[in-house]
Protein backbone atom coordinates (compact mmCIF):
# COMPACT_ATOMS: atom_id res chain seq x y z
CA UNK A 1 0.00 0.00 0.00
CA UNK A 2 2.84 2.75 0.60
CA UNK A 3 4.53 1.46 -2.34
CA UNK A 4 1.32 2.49 -4.24
CA UNK A 5 0.70 5.72 -2.37
CA UNK A 6 4.34 6.76 -3.16
CA UNK A 7 3.81 6.12 -7.23
CA UNK A 8 0.69 7.95 -6.92
CA UNK A 9 2.34 11.08 -5.72
CA UNK A 10 5.00 10.73 -8.01
CA UNK A 11 2.91 10.32 -10.50
CA UNK A 12 1.04 13.47 -9.36
CA UNK A 13 3.84 15.47 -9.17
CA UNK A 14 5.07 14.43 -13.09
CA UNK A 15 2.01 15.19 -14.60
CA UNK A 16 1.25 18.40 -12.29
CA UNK A 17 4.25 19.76 -10.95
CA UNK A 18 2.82 20.86 -6.93
CA UNK A 19 -0.70 21.82 -8.50
CA UNK A 20 -3.27 20.96 -6.35
CA UNK A 21 -5.59 18.26 -7.93
CA UNK A 22 -9.44 16.68 -7.35
CA UNK A 23 -9.16 13.11 -6.25
CA UNK A 24 -12.35 11.64 -7.13
CA UNK A 25 -12.47 7.58 -6.36
CA UNK A 26 -15.16 4.82 -5.99
CA UNK A 27 -15.24 1.60 -3.99
CA UNK A 28 -11.68 -0.02 -3.58
CA UNK A 29 -10.51 3.05 -5.29
CA UNK A 30 -11.81 5.66 -3.00
CA UNK A 31 -9.76 3.60 -0.54
CA UNK A 32 -6.52 3.75 -2.69
CA UNK A 33 -7.55 7.69 -2.63
CA UNK A 34 -8.05 8.11 1.03
CA UNK A 35 -4.37 6.01 1.20
CA UNK A 36 -3.03 9.07 -0.99
CA UNK A 37 -5.44 11.78 0.96
CA UNK A 38 -4.31 10.76 4.31
CA UNK A 39 -0.09 11.11 3.40
CA UNK A 40 -0.81 14.09 2.05
CA UNK A 41 -4.38 16.26 2.27
CA UNK A 42 -3.32 19.33 1.02
CA UNK A 43 -2.05 17.97 -2.17
CA UNK A 44 -5.63 17.51 -2.90
CA UNK A 45 -8.08 20.97 -3.25
CA UNK A 46 -11.07 18.40 -2.98
CA UNK A 47 -10.97 14.19 -2.42
CA UNK A 48 -14.53 13.01 -3.10
CA UNK A 49 -14.98 9.03 -2.02
CA UNK A 50 -18.22 7.51 -3.45
CA UNK A 51 -19.09 4.16 -1.98
CA UNK A 52 -15.86 3.83 0.25
CA UNK A 53 -15.62 2.43 3.54
CA UNK A 54 -12.65 3.37 5.04
CA UNK A 55 -12.18 0.70 7.56
CA UNK A 56 -14.45 -2.72 8.24
CA UNK A 57 -17.35 -2.35 10.15
CA UNK A 58 -20.33 -4.65 11.36
CA UNK A 59 -22.22 -3.35 7.61
CA UNK A 60 -19.39 -5.32 6.35
CA UNK A 61 -19.19 -8.48 8.73
CA UNK A 62 -16.43 -9.23 10.83
CA UNK A 63 -12.91 -9.78 9.74
CA UNK A 64 -12.90 -13.50 9.53
CA UNK A 65 -16.03 -13.48 7.87
CA UNK A 66 -14.74 -10.71 4.86
CA UNK A 67 -10.93 -13.19 5.01
CA UNK A 68 -13.78 -15.96 3.76
CA UNK A 69 -15.72 -14.00 1.45
CA UNK A 70 -12.22 -13.05 0.00
CA UNK A 71 -10.75 -16.75 -0.59
CA UNK A 72 -13.96 -17.61 -1.79
CA UNK A 73 -14.32 -15.09 -4.48
CA UNK A 74 -9.99 -15.57 -5.74
CA UNK A 75 -11.12 -19.17 -6.23
CA UNK A 76 -13.68 -18.02 -8.13
CA UNK A 77 -11.94 -15.13 -10.38
CA UNK A 78 -9.52 -17.99 -11.48
CA UNK A 79 -12.12 -20.63 -12.13
CA UNK A 80 -15.43 -19.59 -12.96
CA UNK A 81 -16.70 -19.38 -16.51
CA UNK A 82 -17.34 -15.34 -17.28
CA UNK A 83 -21.04 -15.52 -17.59
CA UNK A 84 -21.18 -17.76 -14.18
CA UNK A 85 -19.22 -15.22 -12.48
CA UNK A 86 -20.40 -12.17 -13.69
CA UNK A 87 -23.89 -13.37 -12.58
CA UNK A 88 -23.09 -14.64 -8.99
CA UNK A 89 -21.01 -10.71 -8.36
CA UNK A 90 -23.96 -8.81 -9.66
CA UNK A 91 -26.32 -10.91 -7.00
CA UNK A 92 -24.74 -10.13 -3.72
CA UNK A 93 -26.59 -7.66 -1.78
CA UNK A 94 -24.08 -4.47 -2.03
CA UNK A 95 -25.71 -4.59 -5.78
CA UNK A 96 -29.15 -5.55 -5.43
CA UNK A 97 -30.25 -2.37 -6.30
CA UNK A 98 -27.61 -1.86 -8.48
CA UNK A 99 -27.65 -2.83 -12.49
CA UNK A 100 -24.83 -4.62 -13.97
CA UNK A 101 -21.97 -3.02 -15.30
CA UNK A 102 -20.68 -3.24 -19.06
CA UNK A 103 -19.71 -6.05 -20.75
CA UNK A 104 -15.92 -6.23 -19.07
CA UNK A 105 -12.99 -7.58 -20.71
CA UNK A 106 -12.74 -11.30 -20.51
CA UNK A 107 -9.39 -12.93 -20.88
CA UNK A 108 -6.72 -14.16 -18.34
CA UNK A 109 -5.02 -10.92 -17.66
CA UNK A 110 -8.40 -9.27 -16.31
CA UNK A 111 -8.12 -12.42 -13.89
CA UNK A 112 -5.09 -12.15 -12.92
CA UNK A 113 -6.02 -8.56 -12.12
CA UNK A 114 -9.04 -9.15 -10.32
CA UNK A 115 -7.32 -11.49 -7.98
CA UNK A 116 -4.58 -9.11 -7.49
CA UNK A 117 -6.54 -5.91 -6.89
CA UNK A 118 -8.45 -8.13 -4.26
CA UNK A 119 -5.73 -9.42 -2.53
CA UNK A 120 -3.61 -6.43 -2.68
CA UNK A 121 -6.40 -3.46 -1.93
CA UNK A 122 -9.17 -5.25 -0.16
CA UNK A 123 -11.06 -3.10 2.60
CA UNK A 124 -8.98 -5.76 5.08
CA UNK A 125 -5.49 -4.31 3.73
CA UNK A 126 -5.85 -0.65 4.89
CA UNK A 127 -5.72 0.08 8.27
CA UNK A 128 -7.27 3.77 8.82
CA UNK A 129 -8.21 4.60 12.53
CA UNK A 130 -11.43 6.26 13.02
CA UNK A 131 -8.71 9.16 14.74
CA UNK A 132 -7.12 9.64 11.09
CA UNK A 133 -10.78 9.70 9.01
CA UNK A 134 -11.99 12.22 11.34
CA UNK A 135 -8.73 14.86 11.25
CA UNK A 136 -9.36 14.70 7.18
CA UNK A 137 -9.92 18.06 6.16
CA UNK A 138 -13.41 19.32 5.07
CA UNK A 139 -12.24 19.33 1.97
CA UNK A 140 -12.56 15.49 1.89
CA UNK A 141 -16.46 14.40 1.09
CA UNK A 142 -18.10 11.00 1.10
CA UNK A 143 -21.02 10.21 -1.37
CA UNK A 144 -23.12 6.82 -0.90
CA UNK A 145 -26.53 5.70 -2.72
CA UNK A 146 -29.40 5.63 -0.51
CA UNK A 147 -30.66 2.22 -1.91
CA UNK A 148 -27.07 0.62 -0.84
CA UNK A 149 -28.41 -0.69 2.46
CA UNK A 150 -24.74 -1.68 3.32
CA UNK A 151 -23.16 1.83 2.79
CA UNK A 152 -25.95 3.56 4.04
CA UNK A 153 -24.46 2.05 7.67
CA UNK A 154 -21.17 3.25 6.99
CA UNK A 155 -22.09 6.88 6.10
CA UNK A 156 -23.79 6.58 9.69
CA UNK A 157 -20.51 5.84 11.26
CA UNK A 158 -18.63 8.70 9.47
CA UNK A 159 -21.79 10.66 10.85
CA UNK A 160 -21.33 9.52 14.24
CA UNK A 161 -17.75 10.12 14.22
CA UNK A 162 -18.09 13.17 12.69
CA UNK A 163 -15.92 13.61 10.21
CA UNK A 164 -15.40 17.37 8.81
CA UNK A 165 -16.14 17.02 4.93
CA UNK A 166 -19.95 16.56 3.52
CA UNK A 167 -21.55 13.19 3.37
CA UNK A 168 -23.95 13.29 0.34
CA UNK A 169 -26.73 10.68 -0.41
CA UNK A 170 -27.59 9.92 -3.77
CA UNK A 171 -31.12 9.31 -3.76
CA UNK A 172 -31.95 6.88 -7.03
CA UNK A 173 -28.38 4.96 -6.46
CA UNK A 174 -27.35 1.78 -4.82
CA UNK A 175 -23.61 0.90 -4.81
CA UNK A 176 -22.70 2.34 -8.18
CA UNK A 177 -23.23 5.85 -8.08
CA UNK A 178 -20.95 6.80 -10.84
CA UNK A 179 -23.24 4.28 -13.42
CA UNK A 180 -26.40 5.33 -11.91
CA UNK A 181 -26.68 8.60 -11.26
CA UNK A 182 -24.17 9.80 -13.65
CA UNK A 183 -25.59 13.61 -14.02
CA UNK A 184 -25.77 14.12 -10.55
CA UNK A 185 -22.22 13.00 -9.89
CA UNK A 186 -20.62 14.65 -12.28
CA UNK A 187 -22.83 18.17 -11.06
CA UNK A 188 -21.65 17.13 -7.40
CA UNK A 189 -17.81 16.90 -8.57
CA UNK A 190 -17.73 20.20 -10.65
CA UNK A 191 -20.09 21.95 -7.97
CA UNK A 192 -17.63 21.30 -5.31
CA UNK A 193 -19.54 18.90 -3.43
CA UNK A 194 -22.65 20.99 -3.09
Amino acid sequence: MKQWVAHFHDELERRFAGESVQLVGYSMGGRLGLNAALVNPKRFKRTLLLSTSPFMTEALGSLQERQAWEAEWLKRFESDDWESLEKAWQDQAVFRHSQPQPDRRRDPPMREMLSLSLRQWSVTQHSFSADAVMALPATVDWAFGALDQKYCEVAKILRNLPVQGQIKSFENAGHRIPWETPGEVAQWVIMGGL
